[in-house]
């Protein structure tokens, strides 16, 4: 295999797990029933083989702790240039997982509420108790280990938390951690039943798009097969990261295939816009 070398400019997006323990708000893991499947470590090689020299974030919309194999994978991971991962909290973790966390050069946290009720009403099936228990595990392994990891809180804004704003910032401050919110911008009109949901900012929608924006970004399914999309998984390339392709390669094989179904119904890519 040639392993033809893609340029530096371009966003690799590899999902280590397909699904996720939660059914968040606007997760798209909350309309489609994911397998749970596990990316292999060869495959995980294959990615940092042909995409490592650029390669920086490994989650896309499932739940990389759930990977049965995370500890040997992050270690894997951790000798790219850059490494970025993303993470609810919401499980029990072992000491080894969460010092398998700390190998990567950032570890986001999703959260959207300081309190369980507010906490409850974008996480769905979240435990809040066990999200906060686990964050400060993962703050004092981090001083434990001195640890030059980057923890962000990332929080997902909406109008039902947005009185907590100032809390949280300043929770983060004490906790010498990072913050960072989200602004959800999807156009609905009650968060407490499912994806519709009306929340803190309307997206801009442009009628006239046709293709998705997020085209210049290349998620990778569980199989190492590109993605057209990367919030659906059931449109695939048919082109995989053990095949010598370019990145002319996938987007030729992307302009044969249609908008995602799920997306063009909710008309979700025009307001990436």
């Amino acid at each position: 295999m040639n392993n033809k070398l893609w340029p530096a400019v371009y966003s690799v997006v590899p999902e280590l797990v397909d699904g996720c323990q939660m059914s968040c708000a606007l997760c798209w893991n909350s309309k489609r029933h994911g397998s749970m499947e596990n990316m292999s470590i060869e495959t995980i090689k294959e990615i940092i083989k042909k995409h490592g020299h650029v390669l920086s974030c490994w989650y896309n919309w499932g739940e990389p702790l759930l990977h049965k194999q995370f500890a040997e994978a992050s270690t894997l991971i951790s000798a790219t240039a850059m490494s970025f991962i993303s993470t609810n909290l919401s499980l029990y973790l072992s000491d080894e997982y969460l010092n398998s966390l700390l190998k990567y050069t950032r570890v986001y946290v999703s959260l959207s509420g300081i309190t369980k009720d507010i906490y409850a009403i974008y996480n769905k099936d979240g435990n809040f108790d066990l999200v906060f228990y686990n964050l400060d595990r993962l703050i004092q392994t981090k001083i434990n280990n001195n640890s030059s990891t980057s923890i962000i809180l990332r929080f997902e804004r909406h109008k039902f938390n947005e009185h907590q704003y100032e809390t949280i910032l300043n929770f983060c401050k004490t906790k010498n951690i990072l913050f960072e919110p989200i602004y959800l911008n999807c156009e609905v009109e009650d968060l407490m039943i499912g994806f519709d949901h009306d929340l803190l900012r309307k997206p801009v929608f442009n009628s006239s798009v046709n293709a998705c924006g997020l085209l210049n970004e290349f998620p990778i399914g569980v199989d190492g097969t590109y993605l057209l999309c990367c919030a659906s998984h059931n449109v695939k390339t048919t082109l995989t990261v053990y095949d010598d392709v370019s990145m002319e390669d996938v987007l030729a094989a992307r302009k044969k295939l249609s908008i995602c179904e799920e997306c063009r119904e909710l008309n979700l890519f025009k307001a990436f816009y």
